[in-house]
């Protein structure tokens, strides 16, 4: 299952891919 840190995290990176300012950041953790 995944931890809410990792779910927490996913978010943000999505909300990052959204912005699509940002390097998108393709690091899998």
């Amino acid at each position: 299952m995944p931890s809410s840190t990792t779910l927490q995290h996913a978010i943000e990176n999505i909300t990052i891919w959204r912005k699509g300012e940002q390097r998108a950041p393709h690091k899998p953790l």
